[in-house]
């Protein structure tokens, strides 16, 4: 029976119906150094019920530490979540490079190059994330969250 359920998951959560999102989360994203590093937060937050009931709420004005602030328990487990996801962060990036939908440049930046998807798994929430991660940098994102380090 876990198999089954394992293979379902498989099914929904692959770098071909996740590439939207991650599509959608550089396109807005304001982040414009390193920004290659927040691809870890997208998947582990995006796909996580928590996080999706509470970004509905986030606007742009929404600051990133008053929201970590008022919402303690959705940030416990985050980096396990992180590394959980962390295979299906990358392959969906290096998708999107195969694709030539994104690039990377020498400032481990990564840029939409074009976004072939008008609709795709949880696009909406990937954009809100980014609203709420704002201009900050990547390391004071990580900081605010309470990640001390990457494992990548």
């Amino acid at each position: 029976m876990s198999n089954i359920i394992s293979d379902v998951v498989k099914i929904k959560y692959n770098s071909f119906t996740l590439a939207p999102a991650m599509l959608s989360y550089y396109e807005t994203c304001q982040v414009k150094h390193d920004n290659i590093l927040l691809m870890y937060l997208l998947f582990p937050v995006v796909l996580n019920s928590d996080w999706i009931n509470e970004l509905p709420r986030v606007q742009s004005r929404s600051r990133l530490e008053t929201w970590v602030k008022n919402n303690r328990l959705h940030i416990e487990g985050l980096s396990e979540r992180m590394t959980t996801f962390q295979h299906l962060t990358e392959t969906t990036l290096q998708y999107c490079i195969d694709m030539e939908y994104v690039r990377v440049d020498e400032k481990n930046n990564v840029t939409v190059v074009s976004n072939p998807y008008k609709k795709g798994y949880f696009m909406d929430a990937a954009i809100r994330l980014t609203k709420l991660l704002g201009k900050s940098s990547s390391a004071k994102i990580y900081a605010t969250l309470g990640i001390r380090e990457l494992t990548i």
